[in-house]
């Protein structure tokens, strides 16, 4: 059993060189910056950070407005901030900067591999979701602010009526599709090459 730690923990970080005389009982090895695991903790941090200050944005416009669609749209993209940025830091805690020789590395980072990238999932589909409520409140609050007038009014207005969903049509998919690239620009980088380093482990 403890060839095989050790096997592991020299798998893990080939380039350590000192890790074979650091490899005691009770011994903590802490990860360094470089690890993809610690890039995805520090990743998860900034997104928890960026979505706080969004959702607080949100909740100033929804103080300010009496405009009922934007406040139904601006609530639910709230909720959904809400939810994400929770998980988010469950993750975050969950990540230990460093791990004793006496637990398993294979099972700790196959367990927060998969847990980072059904996170990242789960917001791509209720993404789905949520964006045609963020996109219609966007445009409402958009065409009230640029017209001056109320959003009966505005509503009223046949071109602004049949304008709305041309640009549902235009604008969720291209904020599906951007919500997708950051994410996989932040985290699915990462992610790809941590499971490398699971199947390097496991080979």
């Amino acid at each position: 059993m403890a060839m095989e730690t050790t096997n592991n923990w020299q798998s893990w970080q080939p380039e350590d060189k000192d890790l074979d005389t650091l490899l005691q009982p009770g011994f903590t090895h802490h990860m360094q910056p470089n690890h993809p695991l610690m890039k995805l903790r520090k990743n998860l941090l900034v997104n928890t950070i960026w979505g706080v200050l969004i959702t607080i944005g949100y909740i100033v416009i929804m103080i300010m407005t009496p405009i009922w669609p934007v406040l139904v749209a601006l609530g639910i993209n709230t909720a959904f901030n809400v939810l994400i940025i929770v998980q988010a830091i469950q993750l975050y805690r969950s990540i230990k900067t460093s791990i004793s020789s006496t637990d398993s590395v294979l099972f700790i980072l196959k367990k927060h591999y998969h847990e980072i990238s059904a996170w990242c999932t789960m917001q791509n589909k209720l993404a789905i979701w949520v964006y045609p409520f963020a996109a219609a409140g966007g445009y409402v609050y958009g065409g009230v602010l640029r017209s001056g007038k109320t959003f009966e009014e505005l509503f009223s207005s046949p071109l602004f009526f049949w304008a709305l969903p041309v640009m549902l049509i235009i604008l969720i998919p291209i904020s599906l599709y951007a919500a997708k690239c950051m994410t996989r620009k932040v985290f699915g980088v990462h992610l790809e090459t941590l499971k490398a380093t699971i199947q390097n482990l496991e080979a």
